[in-house]
């Protein structure tokens, strides 16, 4: 019986398959393998950066901005101690009653874009009254002053009334971008309506030529585009054609002056309210030129002429354009100051009473104490809307929360509102 069973196949493995199996992964299989790996392990480290980036990014740009303030305030101070003038401004008494009047036309000037702000809000149908625009109007003031990477001020003004009338936002942001375009229209024409006063156009030097150009190319490029948007038939053109791309294809201010373009068509039918909105801006960058001139009486006992300053500030003023708190308006007046300012040396400069300060050297960093002066008169403004900002601290903070979130939601971004921060 046993000798008719079959015998199983006895299992064998040749030496070959069992040294194969045995044997380890040559070095091409493990530089594979390694390589996998290493791309796994930097992919996750990469994506896992990725999610900085925006964060990186922000902070990065704040610091630079920052950086180039402070660059900027180190070489005006040093060039103001090297013409000793801040040891003069500490030798002299002050003539306070000129500071005062300063700021009590700083104050005045603000007064007169909340009424322009009013008229153009009451023209669009929303019932904001004369109180509640004085409210937004100064809080946006102090958020204007506020360090940079804070929401600005016409932000803060959009936000409010888009928290209040949800159903006209779009109506309230183009008040409010017209607002601005009507100040900055205005600023260049007084500018440019000085500069041919006084004859600086005339002047030799490099930055009076510049200054010149800029606000000649500023006043014909603003006065075009305002035409084309009021006249009839012009809404397909300038929205979706090449006249779009081109506007925005401008430096710094391309995109605020397309949307500046869409918010005067809805003016359109309202030229009379342009009209007087323009008339009521006049005033004031007249009266703030005349806040500038208060504080250089009240510092110096020699100042340029008041339509010198009418020249200089609006100018200066250009740099608010700039992306930055502080720092470029102080380097033009600075630099501007010099060619309107020919000092007396010696106390010889002294006004009645001994007040003043003695005039020494070139007059440069005479225009750096002078924007220093300007700018605290703009914080004592701006303390008036840090009353109202405490006293609603809740519901602004609450609505700039909700809007801000809205608004990145949508990819909003500040400069489509306003690329430019104070006026």
């Amino acid at each position: 019986m046993n000798a008719g069973r079959r015998r199983p196949k006895r299992r064998t493995t040749t030496r070959s398959t069992r040294s194969s199996k045995s044997s380890k992964p040559d070095a091409e299989t493990r530089r594979v393998r390694r390589n996998g790996l290493i791309r796994r392990v930097f992919r996750y480290r990469f994506l896992s950066l990725v999610r900085f980036v925006p964060a990186i990014k922000k902070w990065s740009f704040r610091l630079l901005k920052w950086a180039i303030i402070l660059l900027i305030f180190v070489f005006l101070f040093a060039q103001a101690f090297r013409n000793d003038a801040f040891t003069e401004l500490l030798k002299h008494e002050k003539r306070w009653g000129f500071l005062a009047l300063a700021v009590f036309c700083n104050l005045a000037s603000v007064l007169f874009t909340f009424f322009r702000w009013q008229l153009l809000i009451r023209d669009m149908g929303i019932s904001l009254s004369l109180w509640e625009t004085f409210r937004l109007g100064f809080v946006g003031y102090l958020f204007n002053l506020a360090p940079a990477g804070i929401v600005s001020g016409d932000l803060v003004k959009v936000f409010m009334l888009a928290h209040r009338y949800p159903e006209m936002k779009e109506k309230g942001a183009a008040s409010v971008i017209v607002d601005r375009g009507i100040g900055l229209y205005v600023m260049f024409l007084v500018a440019a309506g000085a500069i041919w006063w006084t004859g600086f156009w005339e002047r030799p030097e490099p930055i009076a030529r510049l200054s010149t150009q800029i606000i000649l190319w500023l006043v014909v490029v603003s006065s075009v585009a305002a035409v084309l948007s009021l006249l009839p038939g012009t809404t397909r053109t300038i929205t979706g054609g090449r006249f779009r791309r081109r506007l925005a294809g401008i430096p710094a201010v391309g995109d605020f002056l397309v949307k500046l373009v869409e918010a005067f068509q809805l003016y359109r039918e309202r030229p009379w309210t342009l009209l007087v909105s323009v008339l009521l801006t006049f005033p004031v960058h007249i009266i703030l030129a005349l806040a500038v001139y208060c504080i250089a009486r009240g510092l110096f006992a020699e100042v340029p002429a008041i339509m010198e300053f009418q020249v200089m500030h609006p100018v200066a003023n250009l740099t608010s354009m700039i992306p930055l708190a502080a720092g470029p308006y102080e380097m033009v007046l600075d630099a501007l100051f010099p060619l309107f300012f020919q000092p007396m040396t010696g106390l010889d400069a002294l006004g009645p009473g001994g007040s003043g300060i003695s005039g020494i050297g070139s007059g440069i960093g005479f225009g750096l104490i002078v924007a220093l002066g300007y700018r605290l008169t703009c914080v004592a403004v701006a303390g008036i809307g840090m009353v109202f900002y405490l006293v609603a601290r809740r519901e602004i903070t609450t609505t700039l929360a909700e809007e801000t979130g809205n608004a990145a939601g949508q990819g909003m971004r500040d400069e489509e509102y306003c690329s430019v921060r104070k006026i």
